[in-house]
């Protein structure tokens, strides 16, 4: 399922960050959890596939999460925007690995570390 204009829409890109607005009004969120919605975890790893592909251009599929860390809940309704921040995009042949943060309001929510295969 691509997330893009279903979770989350992009407010602006550069070469090493992407800037989100969620969509509160999403059917993640009514499922997750109605009256009290938290981002999902699982669509926060989704997120940083679908914006590293964005960032490269190219297609990607997931081959390893080196480290994810859950630091606090990202919250839809409160208006603000997350920054995905790409500290390290690196590429040798096939594989694609990022390192980087998602922030809020300049705090850090989640940090990453994943591998990507590089479809061709």
């Amino acid at each position: 399922m691509k997330l893009e204009n279903e979770l989350y829409e992009i407010v602006s890109c550069r070469t090493d960050s992407v800037v989100v607005r969620w969509r509160p009004e999403s059917v993640i969120y009514k499922a997750h959890f109605p009256g009290n919605p938290i981002t999902p975890g699982v669509c926060i790893v989704g997120l940083v596939a679908e914006l590293a592909q964005k960032l490269t251009e190219q297609r990607l599929v997931l081959r390893a999460i080196r480290n994810v860390k859950f630091v606090d809940i990202i919250r839809p309704g409160d208006g603000s925007e997350a920054t995905f921040v790409f500290d390290k995009i690196e590429q040798s042949e096939d594989v694609l690995s990022v390192r980087g943060k998602v922030e809020v309001n300049a705090r850090a929510f989640t940090k990453f570390s994943m591998t990507f295969d590089v479809v061709r």
